[in-house]
């Protein structure tokens, strides 16, 4: 009788510490989840990063996933190149200045 205890007590501890996860212990309701860690970890391998820069210097940073990283950049610096030309190339783009004195 004894033994038989024992040996339940055993085996059913062998059980749920080996073949369940300690939350599921906890709470068993829950489904299997996977670690969080393993998860980043995946998406990080597809996704390449890459500066956008406007006169030469660093505006933004992107993301794009691997293999389009590219063709994006140049496709946003293509459209901040034009923007900036059409900006700088009208005849109305004087500055408005206002000069305001306040009496303390």
């Amino acid at each position: 009788m004894r033994f038989q205890f024992l040996a339940v007590a055993l085996s059913s501890t062998v059980i749920a510490v080996g073949a369940m996860p300690p939350v599921t212990a906890q709470i068993p309701f829950l489904p299997y989840l996977q670690s969080p860690n393993l998860l980043i970890h995946e998406s990080e391998k597809g996704v390449e990063t890459g500066w956008v820069y406007l006169d030469g210097r660093r505006l933004f940073q992107i993301a794009a996933p691997k293999g389009s990283l590219t063709e994006r950049l140049q496709d946003i610096q293509q459209k901040l190149d034009q923007l900036s030309q059409e900006y700088f190339q009208k005849s109305d783009a004087e500055p408005n200045v206002q000069i305001r004195t306040e009496k303390n």
